[in-house]
C-alpha cells in the first residue's frame, strides 16, 4: 500500500492512495486507488478488500482513517 498526503491552501489534505496484491511471482493481481480531499477537522476512513482468486487465505484486508486535525 501508497499512500501521499499533499496539503492544500484551503487547509484540505489530498490524500492520494493505492493497494495492490501481488502472487508469488510479483504479478500485480489486484488493485485499488482512490484520491480524495479532507477537509480541516475532518477524517475520512476506508475499508479494502483485495483478492488473488486463489483459495483461502489469498487475500488483503485493510482498514484505515487518515484525520486533518487542524492546530490552533
Amino acid at each position: 500500500m501508497n499512500v501521499n498526503a499533499e496539503w492544500q491552501s484551503d487547509f484540505s489534505v489530498k490524500i492520494s492512495w493505492t493497494a495492490a496484491i501481488f502472487d508469488g511471482d510479483d504479478q500485480k493481481l489486484s488493485s485499488s486507488k482512490e484520491n480524495v480531499f479532507i477537509p480541516a477537522n475532518a477524517p475520512q476512513g476506508w475499508i479494502v478488500d483485495l483478492a488473488t482468486g486463489g483459495p483461502w487465505p489469498d487475500r488483503a484486508h485493510i482498514e484505515f482513517t487518515i484525520a486533518n486535525n487542524q492546530q490552533p
